[in-house]
C-alpha cells in the first residue's frame, strides 16, 4: 500500500461492522493499520516444493508491528469513556503500538518496559511522548498502578479486548483474489493473535458455511510454550529465552481457546528452538 492509498485507509474500522460493539465514527483511533501485503515467497515455493507460499508483512503496520490492530480497538473503547490515563507493561512493540495510539486519542500512557528492551524499541516509543518506566519489573509495577490508582492495563495477554482487532487479519485473507490459503501459521506466546484470526474465520464460517478456510498453525519458541506442550507433551522444551524475550507469556491464559480453534481447523502447534531461528534469519 503506497502513502495515498494508505492516507484514505480505514484501518481496522474497515470491518467495523463484523467488530464487537465498535465505538462510533467519530470516537475511533487510527494510524490507518492493516490492509498489509501478501508477499508470495517464489524461491521458498519451489525449495519447499510448494503451490505457493504467502507471507503477511505485518511489519508493514505504521508502528512496524501486528500490536497495531489490537490497540487501535483497546485505546478507542477507553476513548469512549473519556479516561484520561492508560498503562502497559511490554517489552517493546506493544508499547510503541499504544504509545501512538494514546497520542492519537489525546490520552496519557505510563509505559513499563523491561530493562531488557532493545534501545532503538525504547526510541521509537518515546517518539509518541508516553511516560516510559524502565524497570526489572515492568509488570508487577504496571498491575500496582492499575490495582491502586484504578488505571486501566493494556496489556494484551490479559485484556478481554486484545483479540478483537486481529480479527481483521482474517477478514482481510478472505479477500484474498489468488487460491485459497489452506494453513495459516502464527507465532504466538499468549495467543492473543491466534485466538482473534481464529474468532474471525468462525465469524466467516458462519456467514459462509460452503467455504473452506485455513488451518490454523501456533508457532512457539523459548519458555513461551505452553500450547506446543499442551498438544505435544512428550516433547521436551527448551527453556531458554526466545524472540519474545523475559516478558513472554509463559502459560497463557487463552489457551483452552486457542488449543480449540487449532484443533477445530485442522491445524497443530510447533516449536523452535532459538538456535533454530538464528539459523534461519543468517
Amino acid at each position: 500500500m503506497n502513502e495515498k492509498e494508505r492516507s484514505t485507509h480505514e484501518g481496522v474500522w474497515k470491518y467495523a461492522d463484523r467488530l464487537s460493539n465498535p465505538p462510533p465514527a467519530g470516537g475511533r483511533v487510527s494510524l490507518r493499520e492493516g490492509m498489509t501485503a501478501h508477499q508470495e515467497m517464489t524461491d521458498l515455493t519451489r525449495e519447499w516444493g510448494l503451490a505457493h507460499l504467502v507471507l503477511k508483512r505485518e511489519d508493514q503496520n505504521p508502528t512496524g508491528s501486528i500490536k497495531d490492530r489490537s490497540l487501535v480497538y483497546m485505546v478507542s473503547h477507553y476513548k469512549g469513556k473519556e479516561e484520561p490515563w492508560l498503562t502497559l507493561s511490554s517489552s517493546g512493540n506493544a508499547a510503541i503500538a499504544a504509545a501512538a495510539c494514546a497520542e492519537n486519542a489525546g490520552i496519557g500512557l505510563v509505559a513499563f518496559l523491561s530493562t531488557k528492551t532493545p534501545g532503538e524499541k525504547i526510541e521509537k516509543a518515546m517518539g509518541y511522548h508516553p511516560q516510559l518506566i524502565l524497570t526489572p519489573k515492568p509488570i508487577n509495577f504496571c498491575n500496582s498502578l492499575s490495582k491502586n490508582f484504578g488505571v486501566p492495563n493494556l496489556r494484551p495477554s490479559k485484556h478481554p479486548l486484545a483479540t478483537e482487532g486481529y480479527k481483521t487479519i482474517a477478514y482481510e485473507i478472505d479477500e484474498l483474489e489468488a487460491q485459497p490459503i489452506d494453513h495459516l501459521f502464527v507465532f504466538s506466546t499468549s495467543a492473543s493473535s491466534l485466538v482473534g484470526i481464529g474468532r474471525g474465520f468462525e465469524d466467516l464460517k458462519r456467514e459462509h458455511p460452503e467455504r473452506s478456510y485455513p488451518a490454523l498453525h501456533c508457532v512457539q519458541s523459548g519458555t513461551a510454550h505452553s500450547i506446543a506442550a499442551h498438544l505435544h507433551p512428550d516433547l521436551n522444551f527448551e527453556s531458554e529465552e526466545g524472540p519474545a524475550g523475559s516478558l513472554a507469556v509463559h502459560d497463557t491464559d487463552r489457551r483452552e481457546e486457542a488449543v480449540r480453534l487449532i484443533q477445530e481447523s485442522g491445524g497443530d502447534a510447533w516449536f523452535i528452538t532459538p538456535k533454530e531461528t538464528e539459523e534461519a534469519e543468517s
